[in-house]
């Protein structure tokens, strides 16, 4: 049939054609948003590798190499144990409860304790998080105060304010930049700042190998009249296998105890993960505990054979201030825990969300019952629409007004 030149040809293969480019780059964007097995491991490295690195040389010089080693190797075991079994959890309470779906530590608490369990999980979650996160601001100051004060030592600068003033205002210019990533709603786009902070860490690694080797190269040479921190003449003498004291065992259990803590992200991290196989899980697991054993151990032996005794609660401080080498270092472990933020408080915002919406949620079916909203009198399906639903993942979005960035 002939058309008129002014008429429109419409081609229904072309709007076909247009949905299908449509619905692919959907698919695309969501491939995209997917984790992989690199940026799971890179996530939970920076969930457990941060602070608690400045402080496990010191808990070495107070509980000994042998006993040290022996309790942080078996942490380590046991946090990759924990991981399993919080997979298998999974996939049992999957089993059991089919139309439960499990999202983190809270839902497993809540199919195997109820509601009860499932408050007292989260709030504990938030507390943890919250004291972490306040951790992370007192080291992250400290790094840069010293950074400051080196800075102003070389221009001869003399702010009028203090260099602690000046240290807030940096980190307040330093985190607004992090801000945005904060309320991202999924770990995976968060990739990039973890593996920034996976490589400023493995930085002051690589800085505290190359000092503690000058200082032994100096003590063989007989020369102390550098800033290496001279290795003390009788170091044989200085190098403790066990604890002196009872307190030594205390503190290297409290220190190392801390030191593998990213299971807040494990069933969040599968959740976002391509093709969750248990093998692929069982290798992220494996992965990022060894990756984490590796740091800890290069960072604990360098400053403990460097400093033995006088090992200070952070190591970082028994560096001069004026080496210019330490200093970047300080300034990488700086960026390490901003970057390592996010990620932080990614869970404990999560945990806060989820414990206020279940509080509300019983708070409004309290109420409910005392005003005679659901009564014998009532269709049992009637009540069921108007009681909330404790465990629906769309009313907490509803009733909890926080922001999320797509």
């Amino acid at each position: 049939m002939a058309h008129g030149s002014g008429s429109p040809l419409v081609s229904v293969n072309s709007i076909g054609e247009d949905d299908d480019t449509m619905s692919s780059f959907s698919q695309r964007l969501k491939a995209c948003t997917k984790g992989t097995v690199y940026s799971s491991v890179f996530t939970l490295l920076t969930s457990c590798v941060g602070a608690g690195t400045l402080s496990l040389p010191y808990a070495f010089s107070q509980g000994g190499l042998v006993l040290s080693s022996v309790v942080f190797f078996a942490v380590m075991m046991v946090a990759v144990l924990v991981g399993f079994m919080l997979f298998s959890g999974k996939r049992y309470c999957a089993e059991v409860f089919p139309e439960k779906e499990v999202w983190g530590y809270e839902d497993l608490a809540h199919a195997a304790f109820g509601a009860v369990g499932k408050i007292a999980v989260l709030a504990t979650l938030a507390l943890l998080l919250f004291l972490a996160l306040i951790a992370y601001m007192i080291y992250a100051r400290d790094q840069l105060n010293l950074v400051v004060q080196f800075i102003i030592s070389r221009t001869g600068y003399v702010p009028d304010c203090s260099p602690l003033v000046n240290c807030a205002l940096l980190m307040a210019i330093g985190f607004l930049p992090i801000f945005p990533i904060t309320l991202l709603r999924d770990l995976t786009r968060m990739q990039i700042t973890s593996t920034i902070s996976i490589l400023c860490i493995s930085y002051v690694a690589l800085v505290a190998t190359i000092k503690t080797s000058m200082a032994w190269v100096d003590f063989h040479k007989d020369t102390n009249d550098t800033i290496h921190n001279a290795i003390p003449p009788n170091w044989r003498d200085s190098v403790k296998l066990g604890p002196r004291h009872f307190s030594g065992v205390l503190t290297v259990i409290s220190y190392c105890s801390l030191s593998f803590i990213c299971h807040f992200n494990l069933l969040p991290v599968q959740k976002e993960l391509q093709n969750p196989t248990k093998r692929r899980l069982n290798i992220i697991v494996i992965a990022s505990m060894a990756t984490a054993y590796v740091l800890y151990n290069i960072v604990i032996f360098m400053a403990y054979f460097n400093f033995f005794d006088d090992t200070r609660e952070d190591f970082m401080l028994n560096y001069s201030r004026y080496d210019i080498l330490v200093t970047t270092a300080r300034a990488a472990l700086f960026f390490t825990l901003l970057f390592g933020y996010p990620v932080l408080l990614h869970p404990t915002r999560a945990s806060l969300n989820h414990l206020l919406s279940l509080l509300y949620d019983l708070v409004v079916k309290r109420k409910s019952r005392r005003s005679g909203l659901v009564s014998s009198s009532v269709d049992p399906e009637e009540s069921k629409r108007l009681l909330p639903e404790t465990d629906s993942r769309k009313s907490e979005n509803e009733r909890v007004s926080i922001s999320y960035v797509m």
